[in-house]
């Protein structure tokens, strides 16, 4: 079978590296769209056509030439597929544009590939989509994909000792947690690794934390090897992401792929996990409450903490069995081929 899967390949993000191989381990030829466009031969052999992310532009010219693109696919005949990350778009440039295209493509796809259940929710209240159209999928795990579990490295420590991970981008809520965080000088420790959206975004963190002795940076491209590193180093993930645009988070699911539990609210990577008591989750509906759950949410793993030191080290583990079974490559690459055979 020849197919898009597209991105095919991403540097940075490890999400749709793993699917591509599952497809390939499974006799399929999978290409990129830009490969799909550049050859006659290509674009005429291939009916299946899966997006990610697509919705997302940061200009107009952008969206016109991705609009373009899908109209192209369609009127040849390419069974669009798409696979809903967000709630909608995070960046909030030309939003409305984003908002236009993920309509189309809610409409145009003959599937949509979901990886939690809120994802169904959401659909049939804003698009009515049929239920027959929406393919539930577990969000692959990223077991061993950086690695083995490194021994942990850290001494054990009073204070509370908290990572943020990931791309360091506003909707993320990172100045939100450095204020929280500033509410514990004594008791916690927070680390923030990740690559800023913008030198002016870096900066503004920084100013942020002025004073804080207990919040430190490392505002760069994480590489795989440290990231895995880092996880192990620290008590904690805590990742307060904005529920408004926020729906699966590949950064949970590596941290439980590496024996890491979480502060986080209920998005629906997190809504999915029926046992919650090994993570720590929230909800909350505006700024306001969304300080206070979240610093009360850090207060019980302060005192979890002094109750015993390894209680993470055992939820950590709890969590990875969670991935191990549900998220495993078995389960994701069967559905991911059946859903193609059902298309062809």
């Amino acid at each position: 079978m020849k197919l898009v899967f597209n991105p095919s390949y991403s540097s940075a993000n490890e999400y749709a590296n793993i699917i591509t191989g599952y497809l390939r381990e499974n006799g399929c030829t999978v290409y990129s769209l830009d490969e799909l466009f550049k050859s006659p031969q290509k674009f005429f052999s291939v009916k299946i056509v899966h997006l990610n992310w697509y919705e997302s532009v940061g200009t107009l010219p952008s969206f016109i030439l991705k609009l373009t693109k899908l109209l192209l696919l369609l009127a040849f005949g390419k069974k669009i597929v798409w696979t809903m990350h967000n709630k909608t778009p995070h960046t909030q440039k030309v939003l409305g544009l984003q908002k236009v295209l993920q309509y189309i493509l809610v409409k145009a796809s003959k599937r949509i590939v979901i990886h939690s259940k809120l994802s169904e929710e959401l659909l049939n209240n804003k698009y009515k989509i049929r239920k027959d159209k929406i393919v539930h999928i577990p969000h692959p795990n990223y077991i061993n994909v950086y690695g083995s579990i490194p021994g942990s490295s850290k001494k054990i420590a009073d204070k509370l000792r908290l990572l943020f991970l990931g791309a360091v981008r506003p909707y993320k809520n990172i100045e939100l947690l450095i204020d929280v965080v500033t509410q514990f000088e004594n008791e916690v420790e927070l680390h923030i690794a990740g690559n800023p959206i913008t030198e002016e975004y870096k900066n503004e963190l920084i100013g942020r934390a002025i004073g804080n002795n207990n919040i430190s940076f490392e505002l760069e491209f994480v590489e795989n090897n440290r990231m895995i590193q880092l996880l192990s180093e620290y008590d904690l993930a805590i990742l307060p992401y904005d529920i408004r645009s926020s729906l699966n988070s590949g950064t949970i699911i590596l941290c439980f792929s590496y024996a890491k539990t979480i502060i986080a609210p209920e998005i629906g990577t997190v809504s999915d996990i029926e046992d919650k008591s090994y993570l720590f989750s929230y909800k909350y509906n505006d700024e306001e409450e969304h300080f206070k759950n979240l610093k009360q949410q850090v207060l019980k793993a302060i005192e979890a903490k002094k109750d015993n030191s390894e209680i993470f080290n055992d939820w950590g583990a709890k969590m990875y069995e969670v991935v191990k079974k549900g998220y495993g490559s078995n389960n994701v690459q069967q559905k991911f081929i059946e859903l193609y055979h059902s298309l062809v």
